[in-house]
């Protein structure tokens, strides 16, 4: 279903009340939502092996998990209260044509739900989501594009956290924070990480000296961190880390033992790789 925004207050792409049901639940089949602006005031629903799509119309459109607003024009926005309303196996939120995804605003799915946040541009925590029990792949576009934690608490619970794309962590001290000030930041869940085929973007404008450490992956429980960021092998060195002209080695098993940990060495004279 296509929808093109109208004029005035109630002009959107796609707008569903009271009794207008959009099911496939009783049949099966996929559901796929297309608009810059909806408001979602009914049941949306699929079998559970069904798929939801959620995407913009115009390429470029923003989409903002959390605000209830539903702007004409966008970004296409979703508040906690309409994703309550979506029943369905995978929900999939924007596509390669997307803009940045922003979650700013806490999501909680009343049931697992696995789910795909894509998009060709950043997708940025500024508060926590959960799935509910199901899975969470993050799909930011192309590299400078990437996934941003500056979310000051969890940002994701999940049974599995997966990317398709870059981490990116921003260091300007050394306190874990949302990156402001004299903070970095840092990806926290609840639940298992795959970093398989993730590339680890650092920036910041802090300087390291002495030995310092940075959990730049903070993973709750047991779980282990599933794969490793491309090219850094658990203990592998990062090189002149943030122009600090020191080394840095990298750990898979730091922490509490399942964080990902990054240790700045002293000793500038340490192998580039290994």
């Amino acid at each position: 279903m296509t929808g093109i925004e109208g004029g005035g207050s109630n002009g959107f792409g796609i707008l569903t009340a009271s009794s207008g049901t959009i099911t496939t639940a009783t049949h099966g089949g996929n559901i796929s939502l297309t608009a810059n602006s909806m408001a979602i005031g009914a049941v949306v629903s699929t079998k559970t092996d069904g798929t939801t799509t959620l995407r913009p119309y115009a390429t470029g459109t923003q989409i903002d998990i959390g605000s209830g607003s539903d702007p004409i024009g966008g970004p296409l926005s979703f508040s906690d209260a309409e994703i309550d309303l979506i029943t369905t196996g995978t929900l999939i939120t924007g596509d390669a044509n997307s803009g940045d995804i922003n979650i700013s605003a806490a999501i909680s799915f009343p049931a697992a739900t696995n789910v795909q946040l894509r998009s060709g541009g950043d997708i940025t925590f500024n508060q926590h989501f959960n799935t509910g029990g199901g899975t969470l792949l993050l799909a930011p576009g192309n590299t400078p594009a990437a996934v941003k934690p500056v979310f000051n608490g969890t940002d994701a619970t999940a049974s599995t956290v997966s990317f398709a794309s870059d981490l990116a962590i921003v260091i300007n001290g050394t306190t874990a924070g949302d990156g402001t000030g004299a903070t970095y930041t840092q990806l926290t869940v609840v639940g298992a990480v795959n970093l398989t085929g993730v590339d680890l973007i650092l920036s910041g404008s802090h300087v390291p000296n002495g030995v310092q450490t940075f959990t730049i992956v903070d993973n709750d429980g047991t779980d282990a961190i599933i794969g490793i960021f491309n090219g850094l092998a658990e203990g592998a060195t990062i090189a002149n880390v943030l122009g600090s002209g020191l080394n840095a080695t990298i750990s898979y098993v730091g922490g509490t033992g399942n964080d990902v940990v990054l240790t700045v060495c002293p000793d500038p004279w340490l192998p580039s790789s290994t």
